[in-house]
Order: C-alpha cells, then structure tokens, then sequence
C-alpha cells in the first residue's frame, strides 16, 4: 500500500509542535528545581525524537539543531556541566528557533539563517565541544508544501531571571488517545445540527396529525434519546483539558517580568477542567493579553511592594471552573489595583463620555478601545488595545468579561463562557415576517406590553422599577407597523456587569429552541447584532442575536445601560 507522505508529514508537524511546548514546559519547571533528573531525562528525550524524526522528513538543518540542543543536554546529565539560568535561557530561545525552523521547514523552504547557525555554536559551546557540526545531508529533500503559521514572537531578553512558581500538574494514568481533525469534528456537529432539524420537523407534523398512531409517538420519543445521546457523545469528543493553555502563560509572564525588573509567581487552580477544543483556542490570545496587562500595570516592582508591606514577589493566579453550562476562567493578580483618578483622565483625554460615573463603572473603562494608563509605548503595552480585545473576543464567543479591582490590593478579572460554541439554547422571536433566535441565559423574563406604550426607546415601570426598554424592530430597522400588542424580553447581557436590565419589545414569542450555530454568509459579516444564523425545526432560516452589540449600539442613542463600552 503506497505511503500517505502528506498525512505522515502533519502527523509530524502536529508531534513537533506539541513536542516543543512539552520541551518549553518542562525547561521552565527546570529554572526552578534544576536538580530535578526526571524532567531532564524528558527534555532530552523530547530533543532526542525531535531530531530523529526532522532527519527521517528530510528537514537536515531542524535536526542538526535538536542534535545540538540533545548534545547539551547529555552534557548535563553526564554531570559535565550545570544548568543555569543563562543556559535555560539558551535553551529557551532554542525552542524559539526550532519553532521558526519548523514552520519554515513545513512551508518547503528550510534554508539556512545566520541566527540559526549562531544558535547551533552556542549549543555547542554549552556542551564544551568545539564548535563542529554534525553533517548535513544535503541531497534530503522536505515533503510537502503546506504552509503553516509563523509562530507567535519570542522574547530575546537574556540575564538573569526571576523565579516563576507553579502548581504541577497531577500525573495521568497512561491511556490511548486518539489525533481526530478538527473539520471532521465541525462536520459531526453540522450533520447531529441537521438531525435536530429533522427531529423538529416530525414533532410539528405530529402535532398536527390527529391520527398519529402510539408507536410513532413512542418511535419519536426514541429518537429524542439517541439525539440527545448523540449530542452528548460529539461535545465530549470536543473536549480537552484547559491547562495546556494555562501553561502557555508561563513563558509570557517569566520573559516580561524580566524585562520591567519584576518578580512574579504564577499559579494555576483546575487545569484539568475540561472545555470546547476550539474555546481553548480562542482563549490564547485573551488570556495573554490579560497576563502582559497584569505585570505591565498590576504587579508592582519589589521595592514597591517592600514599601508597601507586600512580599517582593508578585502573584497572578489563573483558576478554571464549572458554573452550570458556563466556563469560568478568573485572572487575579496581587498587585496595585487600578487607579480611579488616572483612568478617568485617560478616559476624558481620548475623548470619552464618562461625567456621572462612579465606583466599578470607573473601573470598566479600561475595557475600552485605545484607553491605557501606560506612561510610555513599547512592543508590549501603551496602545490600549490589550483589555479591549479580550472584551471583543469574549463577546464574540458569547461571553462577557467581569471586572473587581480594590486599590493596593489587585485586580481580577473574569469570564464567563458557554462551554459548547456551537450549541446555543434560545428563544425563537418574530418581529414582522422576519425570525430571530435570542440567547435564553441572557432572558431574565418575558411580559405583555400594550399597544402605543413608550416609543422606540423609552422607561416602563416594571413591579414598580423603572426599566429601559426599546424595540428590536428598530434596532434592526425591519419594515412594518407595531402590533396591538409586544412582549418584552427583560434581558441582562450581563457584559461587565454593565448595568443591568433592558426590556426588548418584540412582536411575538415563538418558543424555545436548541440551535446549532452556523457562521454568516460573506454578505452579513461584520454586521453589528448579529452572532450567526441558523436553522430552525421548522425548516425556517433565523439570524441568531448578539445582544451586548446590539444593545451597545442602542445605548449610545437612547441612552440604555452599557453605552460607554462600544
């Protein structure tokens, strides 16, 4: 049977990669316990299949370069050396350059670079060898040409390095697992979306046949089960642990730490809570905005924190949990807390609408775009685009982010995230001929309003509480006239706490559905309000709501909760 060259090649790259963040892993547990032989032996190991398999692809110069780095590595473990924290940071940006050469080598052009040569010397040097490099075969040629992504930029900081602490995570009893592509997993979850469909679509006919007979009712009542089963069994397949993305973290805080002078510790609470593989992804970025933001501006330098009474070391804790059906991912830092008066002067020097606000709704205006306290601009904070993007990003994945800071003492910050993506409970609400899917956990309640009661945007009295309400008609400008009476949707988009409730007049309520959510077509991308489209059991297409814009976008006419987040 001929050889899949392709598939064994992104079997390769998938292993190399995963590799190289296990190798960068265990040399930051190393900084800290260097005596520790065991994480030793699986870093040399991990060099050691590294360069095996790069030489067996074809990629010779990937290999002379693991060679180099397994070289050191024996080096220390024959005791003919020591490591260092200048070595670990040899080493580091070792995997930082087998990274770039991997990429490279991936996109069929691994020539050779200066700086990798260099790289290869000082390898060399460490290991108390003369310099000599391993021959290259230079007849080898890469398979494949697929193109892969650069990875993220590394750090080219070297010195000394403070300690980063962290809690280990718990050894796993071995077991099989099994590589699945994300796209046959999308296509599982599109094909369990259309049976839903399915099933809906026989529930209405059901419900309209009088003669339905009792076996049927009992053969749909079966199918309801092995759907839900179904269901079940695809989201498991979906789900991976959160700490790997924790410990993306570690180098991130450890190289800009040592930049700004600071000393950090970093812990991690639940890294085995398990969440959407393609959450975990999307909560990279996020999540290392929040760390640089939390040395940048939280963590003090150690002689401010000693005049402070603090130890000199700052800490930030990364903790993962189950609420319900939500994920909650929490960043809490120990460090100075924001302060009020620079944020609101910050605020009014780009321009912001902020006269009447007070307490925490201060504090929620780091969220903003372009809005950083920073005094100066570098390559990693000062533009004010950090905590803004995180607030985008998370909203984008139907979550919001929660803000609690307390001056000289830290700031946390917290989101809130559905643990599936692509499954959505909602209600099924019309406005003119038009179908539109609200977020349940986003509906407090729904009530009758009359006729003529308040114009597009205007205050009921709800049990004797004013509430500011507007039509969702308006908001999305669909054609028709009001009918003689709406329900209101008493919504809380709960984004940053960003006050309170709003009722959204609809024309009516057409009931709750369990919705798998599609992306939107080319033509209604960008579109403020809108999350996704999807199907309906009736067969009914449906645009699925993005509450926090749409209402964002009403705030800064009507004046509603939430309008200075936009």
């Amino acid at each position: 049977m001929p050889i899949d060259f392709d598939a064994l090649l992104q079997t390769f790259l998938a292993e190399a990669r995963d590799n190289l963040e296990a190798m960068e892993a265990d040399l930051l547990a190393l900084e800290r316990t260097p005596d520790d032989r065991d994480r030793l032996h699986d870093v040399f190991r991990l060099a050691h299949t590294l360069k095996g398999d790069a030489a067996s692809l074809g990629f010779p110069l990937l290999s002379r370069y693991a060679h180099r780095m397994e070289d050191y590595l024996d080096a220390v473990r024959a005791g003919k050396t020591q490591l260092s924290d200048e070595s670990i940071t040899m080493l580091l940006l070792a995997v930082d350059a087998l990274r770039g050469m991997l990429s490279r080598a991936a996109a069929g052009a691994e020539e050779e670079r200066s700086e990798d040569e260099a790289g290869i010397s000082r390898l060399a040097q460490l290991a108390g060898e003369d310099g000599l490099d391993v021959p290259v075969d230079r007849s080898a040629q890469p398979w494949g040409s697929r193109t892969v992504e650069p990875p993220a930029g590394s750090s080219q900081a070297t010195g000394r390095w403070p300690t980063v602490e962290a809690v280990a995570l718990p050894e796993a009893a071995a077991r099989p697992t099994l590589r699945v592509a994300i796209e046959r997993l999308d296509t599982l979850v599109d094909r369990v979306g259309e049976l839903g469909i399915a099933r809906g679509r026989i529930a209405n006919l059901l419900a309209r046949e009088e003669t339905a007979k009792a076996d049927i009712l009992e053969l749909h009542r079966e199918h309801d089960r092995l759907h839900a089963e179904l269901q079940e069994l695809v989201l498991e397949l979906r789900m991976v642990p959160i700490g790997p993305v924790f410990r993306t973290l570690e180098r991130t805080v450890r190289d800009l730490s040592a930049q700004r002078g600071k000393e950090v510790r970093l812990r991690f609470i639940g890294e085995d809570v398990e969440v959407d593989a393609g959450l975990a992804e999307h909560l990279r970025a996020p999540l290392a905005h929040m760390a640089r933001n939390a040395v940048d501006h939280g963590i003090e330098v150690p002689a401010e924190r000693r005049l402070r009474g603090k130890e000199p070391a700052g800490t930030i804790l990364l903790s993962a949990h189950r609420d319900g059906n939500s994920l909650v991912v929490e960043l809490a830092d120990d460090g100075r807390g924001l302060d009020r008066e620079k944020i609101l002067a910050k605020a009014r020097a780009a321009g912001q609408l902020v006269e009447g606000i007070e307490g925490e709704e201060i504090d929620r205006l780091v969220l903003l775009p372009g809005l950083s306290t920073a005094e100066t601009i570098d390559e990693s904070s000062g533009r004010g685009v950090g905590l803004d993007v995180v607030r985008r990003t998370i909203e984008s994945l139907r979550g919001h982010v929660e803000l609690e800071s307390q001056r000289g003492l830290g700031t946390t910050l917290r989101l809130r995230l559905p643990l599936a993506l692509g499954l959505l409970d909602g209600l099924a609400v019309a406005v003119g001929a038009e179908t539109y899917v609200v977020p349940l956990e986003a509906v407090d309640e729904v009530i009758d309003r009359p006729a003529g009661e308040g114009a597009s945007a205007g205050v009921v009295a709800l049990r004797g509480e004013p509430l500011s309400c507007v039509r969702l008609r308006d908001l999305l400008a669909v054609p028709g006239t009001v009918p003689e009476r709406e329900q209101l949707l008493v919504v809380a988009p709960r984004t940053e706490r960003s006050g309170g409730k709003v009722g959204l007049a609809i024309d009516a309520l057409l009931g709750r559905e369990q919705i798998v959510i599609r992306p939107l077509a080319p033509q209604f991308e960008g579109l403020p309000g809108l999350a996704g489209s999807t199907i309906l059991g009736s067969g009914e297409v449906a645009f699925v709501l993005d509450l926090a814009s749409l209402l964002r976008s009403a705030a800064r006419v009507a004046g509603l909760p939430g309008g200075n987040l936009s």
